[in-house]
């Protein structure tokens, strides 16, 4: 059972660290058991039934270790519990009882310190800031973005209240919500909800390139000195990524996606499948530009992109609350968009000035980056139909002919 407040956890830790009750007293007597003056409850419980163990024919209780006498004495230590000697932790009944009264005072002083409630924003030991979402009856604190993320409440610091207003505050809430955003990551290997691809919906595409569209961009691409009109020409024909993405539920060609007022990459293609989501940042450079030196070795404006989309990846790391909000609550509505998954495709040069030259660079950085490196041919090959693999299936791959260029 978990409260928004503070106060509830505190009145359930009270009732549980009462001293012992007139009825335990009494039995305790009746069994010739003098019990300490203000043993709690919960300890008094234990002795009780450990002094019937031997005529009820019951188990006695295990022994303790060192290192939990010596946990339990700094527990006592550190909740200035002066009633707790070596002795009373040495079998194990007695220890476990103790235990969770240790706990419960210390869980009530830092809740009655702390005044923790939910919405606020805590510091946590690790040093990360989480926004409170609940507190258990046993003091533990429970973080937003699921996956039962907790600490136990005298490890954290307060940092700003739910109520609280100004820079400072939006910036602590901003750094929880992205940490949230990061845990959920976690959960969202599964379909995309109705409602989540209607937040696509503006860029689902369904049709595939024409023979027309893949004639008159062959021809683009043949004609261009740069990248702008290719981009221009793809922005109005999306259809021409429809072979390279594999998604039965729906597949999404987003242009010039703005990456808050940082970075506007290319295209942002979207492809959905059972196992969730999956993006894929391009970046179009020149045509006119080598993928590759004659050596092998990436070209400068190969490297220059695979940066630029490495860059990507580290804005979405650092802003993952804010790119994936709805548009419609003030974010970008990259839906369920996940960094550390996220490809990349870059896509530069013609195939003629490669040949011949080794691609175990290229091949390296697919590998390792998961960015795919291709060229324009690739694409025109791709769209035209003549190769069916698709971009994530690319990138799985083993590229074991090494000298095979696209």
């Amino acid at each position: 059972m978990t409260f928004a407040g503070w106060e509830r956890p505190v009145e359930l830790l009270t009732e549980r660290l009462v001293g012992a009750t007139d009825d335990q007293i009494a039995a305790a007597k009746a069994i010739g058991l003098s019990l300490r003056a203000g043993i709690p409850a919960l300890v008094a419980a234990h002795l009780i039934s450990a002094r019937l163990y031997e005529p009820l024919r019951l188990r006695e209780a295990s022994g303790t270790s060192e290192e939990q006498i010596q946990y339990g004495l700094e527990l006592a230590r550190a909740t200035k519990s002066r009633d707790v000697a070596a002795t009373d932790l040495a079998d194990k009944g007695s220890f476990d009882a103790w235990i969770d009264v240790l706990h419960a005072r210390r869980a009530k002083a830092a809740l009655e310190r702390l005044k923790p409630c939910a919405g606020d924003v805590a510091v946590r030991s690790n040093g990360d800031l989480d926004e409170i979402a609940s507190i258990g009856a046993d003091g533990q604190v429970y973080f937003t973005g699921g996956l039962g993320a907790r600490e136990r409440v005298h490890k954290l610091k307060i940092k700003s209240r739910s109520t609280a207003t100004g820079t400072q505050a939006k910036r602590a809430r901003a750094a929880a919500a992205n940490r949230a955003a990061h845990r959920r990551s976690a959960t969202l290997a599964q379909p995309p909800s109705a409602a989540r691809m209607r937040q696509l919906e503006a860029w689902l595409i369904d049709e595939t390139a024409s023979s027309g569209d893949r004639e008159v961009f062959e021809d683009v691409v043949s004609n261009a000195s740069d990248e702008a009109v290719i981009q221009k020409y793809l922005t109005g024909h999306p259809q021409l990524f429809r072979i390279h993405l594999r998604g039965n539920l729906g597949n999404a060609v987003i242009p010039w996606p703005r990456l808050g007022a940082e970075f506007v990459p290319d295209f942002l293609l979207v492809e959905a499948d059972s196992a969730g989501l999956h993006w894929t940042l391009v970046e179009l450079e020149s045509p006119t530009k080598r993928m590759l030196n004659k050596d092998g070795q990436l070209a400068p404006k190969t490297r220059e992109a695979i940066a630029q989309i490495e860059v990507w990846r580290e804005w979405l790391t650092d802003n993952l609350d804010y790119a994936r909000r709805p548009k419609s609550e003030h974010g970008l509505g990259l839906v369920d968009i996940r960094p550390d998954r996220t490809h990349g495709l870059i896509i530069i040069g013609r195939r003629e000035a490669n040949l011949g030259v080794s691609t175990d660079h290229r091949t390296r950085v697919a590998r390792d980056s998961r960015i795919l490196i291709r060229s324009y041919d690739w694409f025109i090959d791709q769209s035209g139909g003549r190769h069916l693999a698709g971009m994530r299936r690319e990138l799985a791959q083993d590229e074991a002919q090494a000298l095979v260029v696209s």
